[in-house]
């Protein structure tokens, strides 16, 4: 069985075409996993996302308090590294830094020649390891915003995959001083869609898209606005723990049974008690080509 590797997603939203726009990217083609998938901002923690320094660059956030927020079997250390891996793939794959400057509470702009080739030079910095994010908030005198991001979806693979993430979603308003783009590396295009034409677009076979993705983009789509979205959000009690489990039949289609589902399998009680998620969804059936998701209620 695969070893899984904790990780971090950021689901940036922003005003614009109703109800609001999600940015999301296309991995590369060469990738062994989700070749060619749209995706969020994310990624797996590292060493450096962990360490001792990062809690003097975010205000409000300690392990403590970051295990208390992501859920208290999870260790304190890998709390907080979940955390700052969230602000630093967002940096590294959109571009878009969740930061203030010192004493501020104002969002970090970025929006001229000089901050931009200087930024640019930064995240490239920090994606080759030669820069930890902490260093970057020293040097550029800021702070990181672990407040911006709503804890509000966590996922396992399944263990039938050969690259397995325990993820944890985050969602976050962009800032209005910075512009995303993808990394062009890991990442060869990037746009802001509103949730129905990212579905949309995943049923007529323009995109694909991975059941996390769409179940994330369902998800969310039902709310008319930011500011409902957020609200929402933000007062949540934890996210259920959504490890699929391949349905094991003989019929033609594939079918994965989530928390909440009657068939879900009870080796793990905690995840078997589990509550559906907000819209009842308790399995996706992957037919013709594209996961649909189905209530069974």
């Amino acid at each position: 069985m695969a070893e899984i590797r904790d990780a971090s997603t950021v689901v940036l939203v922003r005003e614009g075409r109703a109800p609001f726009e999600v940015f999301m990217m296309r991995r590369a083609g060469g990738h062994e996993f989700m070749a060619n998938a749209w995706v969020f901002p994310g990624g797996r923690i590292d060493e450096r996302d962990c360490v001792d320094a990062a809690v003097d660059v975010i205000p409000g956030l300690d392990r403590p308090s970051a295990a208390r927020r992501l859920g208290a079997e999870i260790d304190q250390s890998t709390a907080l590294g979940l955390y700052v891996a969230a602000l630093r793939e967002t940096f590294e794959e959109a571009g878009v830094l969740l930061a203030s400057p010192v004493g501020e509470e104002q969002m970090l702009v970025i929006d001229d020649d000089d901050s931009r080739r200087r930024f640019d030079a930064l995240r490239q910095e920090v994606d080759q390891g030669e820069l930890g994010l902490d260093e970057l908030c020293r040097r550029e005198e800021l702070v990181l915003r672990a407040d911006r991001l709503i804890f509000f979806a966590h996922w396992i693979t399944p263990d039938f995959e050969s690259r397995r993430y325990d993820t944890r979603f985050f969602l976050a308003t962009a800032p209005p001083g910075q512009k995303p783009s993808h990394d062009e590396g890991e990442l060869t295009h990037s746009t802001w869609w509103t949730p129905a034409e990212a579905i949309e677009k995943y049923r007529e076979d323009e995109i694909l898209l991975a059941p996390p993705t769409l179940r994330i983009l369902e998800e969310i789509g039902t709310f008319e606005s930011i500011d409902e979205l957020v609200a929402e959000l933000s007062k949540r009690e934890r996210p259920p723990t959504i490890l699929p489990h391949l349905l094991d039949s003989d019929a033609s289609e594939v079918t994965l049974l989530l928390p909440g589902d009657p068939e879900y399998p009870s080796q793990d009680p905690a995840l078997a008690a589990s509550s559906p998620v907000r819209d009842g969804i308790t399995r996706m059936i992957y037919r013709d080509g594209k996961w649909i998701s189905v209530c069974t209620d």
